[in-house]
């Protein structure tokens, strides 16, 4: 017995968030209510609070988790002997970010335009990981400029561009019923980040 109703646990939690995801995706983070979170869920109104203070609570584990997840699959570009090809290695970190966006489409939804607009502290949660990974993308460039496979650029600017660009298709693959696949996005996205959209001369 003691065996289930551990099991229950987490999934009724994982419920809560689920619905809260779902419905602040929906209706905006000031216009969602606790009553909306708990009857999108079908529980009682104890049972939200067995697990959450109030919706600010919510909120800020949907956002935090999936942070998290965000910077465990975000890998660092490493130049060593037997390490894939840099381009590769840029390649598969925009297909795990994607790949995850498109698996988690509403908290995905919360963190592009909800979390940065919402107030001061969901504003400082957002911007210290963007500021991480913009700080992650400048290091791979100033590498790729050493072994001569980047142009030489503005660091700075180059990796804002980047990463806009990666949010923007990012808010593309949530927002489109039928956009193209992961692989073939990623590919487009490496090919205009080192070639641009002119045709070589």
């Amino acid at each position: 017995m003691a065996k289930s109703i551990k099991k229950a646990v987490p999934d009724r939690k994982s419920q809560i968030l689920l619905s809260a995801s779902r419905v602040f995706a929906k209706k905006g983070y000031h216009e969602a209510s606790i009553t909306d979170i708990i009857d999108h869920a079908g529980i009682a109104r104890g049972t939200f609070y067995l697990y959450f203070k109030h919706k600010r609570d919510v909120f800020d584990h949907l956002l935090t988790e999936f942070l998290n997840q965000l910077d465990h699959i975000i890998k660092p570009v490493e130049i060593h002997d037997g390490a894939p090809d840099p381009l590769q290695q840029l390649k598969d970190n925009i297909t795990n970010v994607l790949t995850l966006i498109s698996t988690q489409p509403e908290v995905a939804k919360i963190l592009l335009h909800l979390s940065t607009g919402l107030d001061d502290r969901s504003a400082v949660t957002a911007s210290s990981f963007y500021n991480g990974i913009l700080e992650m993308i400048e290091n791979a460039l100033k590498t790729g400029i050493e072994l001569g496979i980047v142009r030489k650029c503005n660091t700075i600017i180059s990796s804002v561009i980047i990463l806009g660009t990666v949010k923007e298709v990012a808010g593309y693959l949530i927002t489109h019923k039928n956009p193209p696949s992961i692989q073939e996005i990623s590919n487009e996205v490496i090919q205009y980040g080192m070639n641009g959209i002119l045709l070589a001369k």
